[in-house]
């Protein structure tokens, strides 16, 4: 009987394992070698070559480079023949606050950056917040990002300012009807003081201009009554005057006004001739009108950080630093010129339209000669109008004390202000959608000389200009539109989109994604095919505005080599994702394009877009998009794939019928350029060996991942619909069980195998002495433990005749069960571990069903005894989710393959017709169970008999035990291989058996379990390609059926479903644990070593409780050991 055939799988040779790793390891080089050769094609610098496109300024007449503009500002400006600045007498310095401010403004993006990079620099901040609205009412518009940031510098005072300029122009009515009403005005006044209180801000700072009083008492009496209500509570009341205007009387205000912002700017203005907008000399006249008639302490002077762009024959428009120098460095500018009288800066260009500009604007030069005014006239400060107008040097000596004394002691360092930083702005020229970089930021130098003796910059030269963004773009075309589609190919989108551009005869440009080309290649192809144009929208769609030059590189490159293998052909379109404007303005957002183009490409824009990706958008609603921009350009953005795109493709007909009916053509890119096809999709510049192997990977990742997709999408459905039918096998059984009517009379041997189990062996017999089946006998088989297992049993149980105590050397668990066989003499057997522990009445339930003849073995219901960790947790819902359960369901075909060895009772005579236990196996249970089904024996379940067992509590003995098990397994099924699919029964097998219980084996346990990693990984990519939410409806679809049956399993048992609440984790971790358990069993299936049974470290907590099964929850855990000193009761 206990035979000794060679385990399955067993080979005394190594030659097995040296072919699998000989073949291993060349996969391995081989994969190494395909990486190494696709990272030096990703890595290859090797673009194709640029045609050079229309320079659309190439026709304007430089100027000469004699700067007549200074003739337009020369002159007294605004300052009396013969005036003479009369300064205090400084004899030291000044202990006296210096004010340095900032005006503050929502509409300026800029204004915000420079607050947020300079606001340490500065100790107020003015606001524009508050207004008077149109009928004398309190209105704000307050910036809580600002708001936010300014409140984290509790040292800058915040002085919201409190202006009639209101919906776009300046209102003097406006301040009016405020004036003119006292009960208006003490409303007023009181919203005022109570946001002052709400956002705990410093101050108000009153900007009326443009004013329609007859007299200046209304605003006398307006400025006394905010005094009055503010100063009491602390705070400041601040208002802002024009130079030399006679709305202002200042001796009157002066006792109600903290500070007199003095506004030195504007002498030359919007509706002026051109001029400079503050000259130096100007300044010194408008401080000395205004110091004469109020102290000096409470004036601030305001400086200009802005300009004026006259165009000929037009009104000014006002220019930041940074927009003047974009203007200065076009083609057609004249060089700047310094005018050493008024510290200003000009010079001329001419426009697209071939209108002259007259340019006057100020820098750091200059408004550090206006803080010098400021000092010397012993000011209380200054403050800049506006923050993100100025020049960025302003800020390296702004927050200084530029006093003479100040500087006598630490002088000025002018020189740093000789580099002028690269500037942020973008200057656009010609029209047309698609963008040519022809200058990048850089740094500027200039010449700066330095009056000692006045303590001021006296001569400026700029050397070299910084330079922003200089982008020329092309491609204006009259009653010509461009189709481009982004983000395809896709396989449901794409290809009708192609219909109907085939069937309206209709060209079309499009910017596909590397990720999805690699899903869909037969689509490309289609589409070089066809003549379409196609162009790069990146690999993996990332924002370009977020990734490093070297990630924006492999992105255009890896894209590009795709596009080159599958269709020999390159290309030098590119689109970046989320950004197709043909006018981005942002640095962010250009240096892509910028980078793109040292890359060889040319960025697309788009001037049309209907935001056709707009979840629940209609085809009507894309159509009257398109419509109200029609005159906006000539490229037209649409979406073939990246979500559900058919109101895409319902709307294209519709939008083509559109613009043919008005007598539009519709073009190629290279049509709108007036270039060749062949030179925006040149013929791929790298070598044919190169392109024929990135063709080959290519395609064997296209058809691997098709592939491993299908085998995805089957493994899925398979377990879904194996799910299914067994719950509804599982319910047949609940429902057709029947209590057998005559009990079991007979002798019953209990069979105890065990190996080194000294910590639970006594406590599991005890159990079993304990049974309510009276006629039973056990016999205990140590099977050459390393411990006292044997001794302890034997000294236990040496008086108790109705327990065989025996021992033998170590064999494996086989030959011990086999051992207590031959001593057993009950007609059933009753096979259980040394770590499991019997419910009283489980027994009883067991052999009742040994009534009928045909029953060759039943399982019982095993649970785990020891839960007090995860890992616990994670076993006793897979032993009652998976094990019992499936048991349950597979009574119903006769086809359950395992009758777990922790429970299960078998007829001794068919067990001695099969051979008993065989040791060319590990998993004898499983074995034995096979064969008596092959006999022709009926193999059920008994789940109310329950046993509970102690499961491993560590990471390590869990693998070292599944290890075992799963390998097992695998010699069973390999054993029994005829059977799997056999078409004509040869034995006593049931179809279910042959049909699915082993192929299930075979498929969810040692197939789809080696596809974890490659599921997880086709989930990531779905991201990417956008087919994310298929494969997610698929993966939350089986959880969820996953979770309904595993409620249902735990009904079926009568247990709570509070255990539940571990399952989502446990199925997602507990997968992993089986990948690296299937890895081990096929690496120890190749080596064809002999395995043993191993050893578990036990650790004997596991209590058996009081209850019946059918109220029995979790199992209690055994706090102390148990003594095993004692002698059986």
């Amino acid at each position: 009987m206990d035979t000794k055939p060679k385990p399955v799988f067993f080979t005394p040779s190594r030659r097995r394992w040296r072919l699998f790793r000989s073949t291993l390891l060349g996969s391995l080089l081989l994969g190494i070698a395909t990486l190494v050769v696709v990272g030096w094609t990703l890595a290859e610098h090797v673009f194709p070559k640029m045609p050079i496109l229309q320079n659309n300024e190439s026709a304007f007449q430089k100027l000469s480079s004699v700067d007549s503009v200074q003739s337009a500002g020369s002159g007294n400006n605004g300052v009396p023949k013969g005036f003479h600045r009369h300064l205090p007498v400084a004899a030291k310095a000044s202990n006296r606050p210096q004010i340095r401010a900032g005006f503050y403004v929502n509409w300026d993006a800029q204004s915000y950056q420079t607050l947020r990079d300079h606001v340490s620099e500065l100790n107020m901040v003015m606001p524009e917040w508050f207004f008077v609205g149109n009928q004398g009412e309190l209105r704000t518009d307050i910036d809580n990002t600002a708001d936010s940031l300014l409140k984290q510098h509790p040292g800058v005072a915040v002085v919201p300012m409190i202006s009639n300029f209101y919906q776009g122009n300046w209102r003097g009515q406006n301040v009016h009807r405020l004036l003119n009403n006292s009960v208006q005005r003490k409303k007023f006044i009181a919203q005022v003081l109570n946001l002052l209180n709400q956002r705990h801000y410093q101050g108000v700072n009153i900007d009326f201009e443009e004013l329609r009083e007859n007299t200046d008492e209304t605003l006398i009496t307006f400025v006394r009554e905010m005094h009055a209500a503010l100063h009491p509570k602390g705070y400041i009341v601040t208002i802002d005057i024009a130079a030399l205007n006679s709305d202002y009387n200042l001796p009157a205000l002066r006792p109600y006004v903290d500070y007199f912002m003095l506004m030195a700017y504007d002498n030359h203005f919007s509706t002026s001739a051109p001029g400079p907008v503050a000259p130096y000399p100007w300044i010194e006249y408008v401080l000395e009108d205004a110091c004469r008639q109020i102290p000096s302490e409470q004036v601030v002077l305001c400086v200009a950080g802005y300009g004026y762009d006259w165009a000929k024959g037009g009104q000014g428009v006002d220019v930041s630093y940074q927009q003047a120098i974009a203007r200065a460095n076009r083609r057609s500018a004249t060089p700047i010129h310094f005018d050493n009288q008024t510290y200003s800066l000009s010079f001329r260009y001419v426009d697209e339209q071939g209108k002259r500009h007259d340019v006057w604007f100020n820098d750091a030069a200059s408004a550090y000669n206006v803080l010098r005014a400021a000092e010397d006239y012993e000011t209380a400060g200054v403050a800049i109008w506006r923050l993100g107008s100025e020049d960025v040097r302003t800020w390296t000596y702004f927050a200084r004390d530029v006093s003479r004394p100040a500087l006598a002691s630490k002088p000025l360092n002018w020189q740093q202000l000789q580099t002028v930083p690269a500037l942020n702005s973008v200057d656009y020229q010609g029209e047309g959608d698609i963008l040519d970089v022809k200058a990048t930021p850089h740094a500027g130098q200039l010449k700066l000389e330095y009056n000692a003796a006045d303590q001021l910059i006296s001569e400026e030269q700029y050397l070299t200009l910084p330079t922003s963004y200089v982008i020329s773009k092309v491609g204006k075309a009259s009653k010509t539109m461009v189709l481009s589609f982004d983000d395809g190919p896709d396989e449901t989108y794409t290809p009708q989109i192609l219909a109907i551009l085939e069937r309206e005869h209709v060209p079309a440009s499009f910017f596909v994604v590397g990720i999805n080309v690699e899903r869909n290649l037969p689509l490309l192809q289609r589409m070089a095919k066809a003549g379409y144009e196609i162009g790069n929208h990146t690999t993996l769609h990332p924002d370009l505005t977020r990734v490093s030059p070297r990630r924006l590189f492999f992105e255009l490159n890896t894209c590009r080599r795709l596009i080159e293998s599958i269709t020999g052909r390159s290309t030098i379109l590119f689109r970046p994702p989320y950004n197709a404007d043909s006018e981005p303005d942002k640095p962010e957002e250009l240096r892509p394009i910028a980078l793109a183009e040292q890359q060889h490409y040319y960025a697309i824009g788009e001037s049309i877009d209907p935001l056709d990706w707009q979840v629940g958008v209609t085809p009507q609603q894309i159509l009257q998009r398109i419509q109200q921009q029609q005159n906006l350009g000539n490229i037209i953005l649409l979406h073939d794939a990246g979500g559900d795109r058919s109101a895409t493709v319902a709307a294209l007909p519709a939008i083509i019928h559109y613009y043919k009916k008005h007598g539009y053509r519709f073009a190629t890119i290279s049509q709108l350029l007036n270039r060749p096809a062949s030179e925006l999709m040149p013929v791929a510049p790298v070598q044919r060996a190169a392109l024929l192997t990135d063709w080959s990977l290519v395609e064997l990742l296209y058809y691997g991942q098709h592939i491993l997709g299908w085998l995805f999408l089957i493994g899925t459905l398979l377990a879904i619909a194996r799910v299914l039918l067994l719950a509804f096998l599982a319910i047949r059984q609940r429902h057709q069980f029947k209590v057998p009517v005559e009990s079991y009379q007979g002798l019953v041997s209990v069979i105890v195998p065990a190996y080194n189990e000294e910590l639970n062996a006594i406590r599991t017999v005890e159990s079993l002495l304990s049974s309510t089946y009276s006629d039973l006998e056990i016999v205990f088989v140590d099977d050459g433990s390393r411990d006292q297992t044997y001794n302890r049993v034997h000294q236990y149980f040496a008086a108790n005749p109705r327990v065989q105590v025996l021992t033998k050397p170590n064999g494996g668990k086989a030959s011990a069960l086999n051992l207590g066989l031959a001593h057993a003499k009950g007609e059933v057997v009753v096979c259980i571990d040394a770590d499991t522990q019997l419910l009283p009445d489980a027994i009883a339930r067991l052999v009742a069903l040994f009534t009928d003849t045909t029953v060759g073995a039943v399982a019982g219901n095993v649970r785990v005894g020891n839960v007090h960790n995860w890992l616990t947790r994670f076993q006793s819902i897979e032993y009652t989710t998976s094990q019992n359960f499936d048991r349950r369901a597979y009574e119903q075909l006769n086809c359950i393959t395992v009758v777990p060895g922790a429970i299960g009772a078998f007829r001794r005579t068919g067990m001695l017709a099969v051979g008993g236990f065989t040791t060319d196996t590990l998993a004898e249970d499983c074995d034995l169970t096979v064969r008596l089904l092959r006999a022709g024996y009926v193999v059920k379940t008994c789940n109310e008999a329950v046993a509970v067992t102690e499961a491993p509590d560590t990471i390590q003995m869990l693998l070292k035990q599944r290890v075992r098990w799963c390998y097992g397994m695998m010699q069973v099924v390999w054993k029994h291989r005829d059977l799997l699919f056999q078409w004509k029964r040869t034995s006593g097998a049931s179809w279910a058996v042959r049909w699915l219980a082993l192929p299930s084996l075979v498929a969810f346990q040692f197939g789809f379990p080696l596809l974890t990693l490659v599921a997880e990984l086709q989930l990531g990519l779905s991201i990417f390609t956008g087919s994310w939410s298929l494969v997610l409806t698929y993966f939350i679809g089986f959880l969820a059926i996953d979770t309904i049956i595993a409620a249902f399993a735990y009904r079926l048992e009568g247990r709570s479903l509070r255990p539940l609440l571990w399952l989502l984790p446990q199925r997602l971790i507990w997968r992993y644990l089986l990948f690296w358990v299937l890895i081990r069993s096929y690496a120890n299936a190749i080596r064809g070593e002999v395995a043993s049974w191993g050893v578990l470290k036990r650790t004997g907590q596991v209590w058996l409780p009081d209850q019946s099964p059918e109220t029995m929850g979790s199992v209690v855990v055994l706090r102390k050991p148990l003594n095993t000193d004692g002698r059986n009761r």
